[in-house]
């Protein structure tokens, strides 16, 4: 994958941008319009090399009260257990030989990719240069990053970002959801269960509270539950050169104007994320007759790209308990 670092040069500002609009909730299309107020490429939220992490520390769910026992342990502990866990669940269900090495190898070549086409797009924004991207971008990713161009860029701007070079890439966190993914709109039938980066939502059991049930029949419940869906998200820090580079066509032959370079050594962080599966099966449909490994017949997109969508989620839960 390619990561993008940034040096920052003094911006200049002329009039002329494109605007962007959400068509559905699923992705968007692009339209150019010219405006009167000035464009401003620091305005895209793209993480220029000097600033900070979006979020310094992130608030991982604890163990709820069924799992209540593993909070006598350290939280780092904790989430260095429920990493493992998740590793594991994904080397199972991908295959020893392709998860970490051949991921991170692909991760690095898609996160390039992704970036070489999101710079046509915000240079070019039509639907034909944003069509390649439905198939490397969530479309929530979209909305948040590229839907958030409008008046950063003018008309005839050339817009990089790219990732010269890429130095290490690592598997940061590991994010499993194990049973039906509309289990959280269903609490009648479904308890969900949240600790650090896996959330299992359970069946409920029919029985009254004050009547004991089996024990066979709890774990056919519980294993039936999970088994309704599964999806896998996994955070990787990409070590690179990073450009943010934001450029104007001259006068006549004069050379090109530049409006912004940014170029640094940083960590990009880039979430990919697998399908959503239901059921859980549907991830492994197919084993190498050979080796017995799974192979794979689905396709990873990018979810969030340096924590702006996690940042977003964050703010909007933290809003949402304000109402409560």
């Amino acid at each position: 994958m390619t990561l993008l670092c940034t040096r920052l040069a003094r911006p200049l500002v002329h009039p002329r941008r494109f605007a962007l609009h959400a068509l559905s909730h699923r992705t968007f299309r692009s339209s150019i319009a010219r405006r009167d107020d000035a464009p401003n490429p620091l305005a895209f939220p793209w993480l220029l090399s000097s600033a900070p992490r979006r979020i310094d520390t992130y608030p991982y769910a604890k163990a709820p009260q069924d799992w209540e026992f593993l909070n006598i342990l350290p939280k780092s502990l904790q989430l260095r257990l429920c990493r493992w866990l998740c590793e594991r669940m994904v080397t199972v269900n991908t295959g020893v030989h392709y998860f970490p090495d051949q991921f991170l190898l692909g991760a690095s070549l898609s996160t390039r990719k992704t970036l070489e086409l999101m710079s046509q797009f915000l240079t070019h924004p039509s639907d034909e240069t944003l069509a390649p991207l439905d198939a490397l971008m969530t479309p929530t990713l979209q909305r948040t990053l590229l839907g958030q161009a409008q008046g950063c860029f003018g008309l005839h701007d050339n817009v990089n970002v790219s990732v010269p070079q890429i130095y290490d890439c690592t598997v940061q966190d590991v994010w499993v959801s194990l049973g039906n993914p509309d289990a959280a709109e269903q609490p009648r039938m479904y308890q969900v269960l949240e600790w650090m980066t896996l959330q299992v939502a359970l069946k409920r059991s029919l029985l009254e509270d004050d009547v004991q049930e089996p024990f066979a029949d709890f774990r056919a419940r519980v294993n039936q539950g999970i088994l309704e869906g599964a999806k896998i998200s996994v955070d990787v820090a990409i070590d690179a050169d990073v450009v943010y580079q934001v450029t104007r066509p001259g006068e006549d032959d004069d050379e090109d104007e530049v409006l912004v370079y940014d170029r640094g050594r940083r960590d990009v962080l880039v979430r990919f994320e697998s399908p959503t599966f239901a059921p859980a099966n549907k991830m492994v449909s197919e084993r190498d007759p050979d080796t017995g490994e799974p192979i794979i017949h689905w396709q990873w997109r990018i979810a969030d790209i340096d924590q702006l969508v996690a940042a977003h989620n964050l703010e909007a839960a933290a809003a949402d308990e304000n109402l409560e």
